[in-house]
């Protein structure tokens, strides 16, 4: 068959132009917030489209399995293999779905301000929609086109959102979708990826196996088997991850500033990265003459020595959300027993109290307090700030010593 033909009776040339706005939707509903330039956050995000385009892609698939069926394609003396006439038949939908998912990755990118893609992204979406849909094409020449074509989108379209509303959680991660990965510190695992891509690659060989002219009762379990084999597989890789399956991402990448103190960001927020450690030069400062200890290094790795502490901002962060992002990071670690809750967790209330005090220190003023503390914790730390320095690092002290242990309360209201 002519090209040009095939792309003129394919359904999904027709109805692409009212595929690309719920997919749009799709994406823009279900990405998170991406405020900064990472290529593997903002291909993420778009590969949400897969959760409209590749059950579509996959009805296509049926319906033209069934007009290979009602042609009795199968029934018929041919040289090509069967999965060689699968492809060929398919390389409209193939082309329809991977323009429009493609295409709406690379708005997200440009949105973004991001030229390249994540390629270990691009290459997952580019295998999931090709076995979908060639799945579709299987199920097609297998049963009546007015019944596959709805069976498979209803059964794609529940197989790939319905694992993101269910627990276990690691269970989305079988899909190869993650429109939430990934945050600027992190990466996605390996494990994670080669999970999808063994199930995905087992429904490929099912799907193979299924166009079989001669399918005996036999076959079709010894077709099935792959993608039993593939699930197995892929939950081993996947299973104890969270919402995310990510890592920390490699800290040889961070960029740092040569002053005192240090400051490391993530190549993505290196246009700021002389910004963001003035601020934190002026607040060091500050805080040493009021007695505090800085840290050799602020860093938005994760802190691999006491003397450095983690913070993150974003490209949108204005000059005193970074300042009160490297003033939350100078509070201690959270304990066992705010996470637990096996035991009370008495010094909580002490936070928002020496947080307050601490950017007070740096030089934030009045009108950036009031949006970021309330009125009770605002008037404690003017009272506090109205003592002697000794005073107030006996205050700062015994509530820090409240915020990382368990049973301490905290003080609060300076004693008199």
């Amino acid at each position: 068959m002519r090209r040009l033909t095939m792309l003129r009776i394919s359904p999904l040339i027709w109805i692409s132009p009212l595929l690309v706005w719920p997919a749009w939707m799709f994406v823009t509903s279900m990405a998170s917030l991406q405020l900064d330039p990472y290529p593997l956050t903002l291909t993420a995000a778009g590969t949400a489209a897969l959760l409209i385009v590749a059950p579509v892609c996959a009805a296509g698939g049926a319906w033209e399995g069934g007009r290979l069926r009602r042609a009795g394609w199968f029934t018929l003396p041919h040289v090509r293999t069967p999965l060689t006439v699968a492809i060929t038949a398919l390389l409209p939908t193939l082309l329809v779905g991977s323009l429009i998912t493609f295409g709406i990755i690379g708005i997200r990118l440009v949105i973004g301000g991001v030229l390249l893609p994540d390629i270990r992204m691009i290459i997952t979406t580019l295998v999931i929609l090709t076995t979908h849909t060639l799945l579709g094409f299987a199920i097609g020449v297998r049963m009546p086109v007015v019944v596959s074509v709805p069976l498979v989108f209803l059964v794609d379209f529940f197989a790939l959102g319905l694992p993101l509303t269910l627990d276990p959680l690691w269970l989305r991660h079988l899909t190869g979708i993650w429109p939430s990965c990934c945050l600027i510190g992190a990466d996605l695992a390996p494990a994670a990826l080669l999970g999808a891509l063994v199930f995905t690659g087992g429904l490929a060989v099912t799907a193979g196996l299924l166009l079989h002219p001669h399918l005996t009762a036999f076959r079709l379990a010894l077709a099935l088997l792959p993608a039993i084999i593939g699930a197995g597989a892929g939950v081993q890789f996947v299973r104890g991850f969270g919402p995310d399956p990510t890592i920390a991402r490699d800290p040889a990448l961070l960029v740092c500033s040569t002053g005192q103190p240090r400051v490391c960001v993530w190549p993505e927020h290196q246009p700021r990265l002389e910004e963001v450690a003035a601020i934190a030069a002026s607040a060091g400062a500050a805080w040493q003459q009021a007695g505090i200890a800085v840290p050799d290094e602020f860093s938005e790795g994760q802190p691999g020595s006491p003397t450095v502490r983690g913070f993150g901002f974003s490209m949108r962060s204005d000059h005193y959300t970074i300042l009160n992002a490297l003033a939350y990071s100078l509070l201690p670690p959270w304990p066992e027993c705010a996470f637990s809750g096996i035991s009370p967790y008495l010094g909580a209330p002490a936070e928002g109290y020496v947080l307050a005090w601490l950017n007070t220190i740096a030089g934030m003023p009045p009108e950036q307090l009031a949006g970021r503390f309330s009125p009770d914790q605002l008037q404690v730390v003017a009272t506090v700030r109205a003592l002697p320095l000794e005073r107030q690092q006996a205050w700062l002290e015994r509530n820090l010593v409240a915020l990382e242990q368990c049973n301490i309360p905290p003080q609060l209201e300076p004693a008199l």
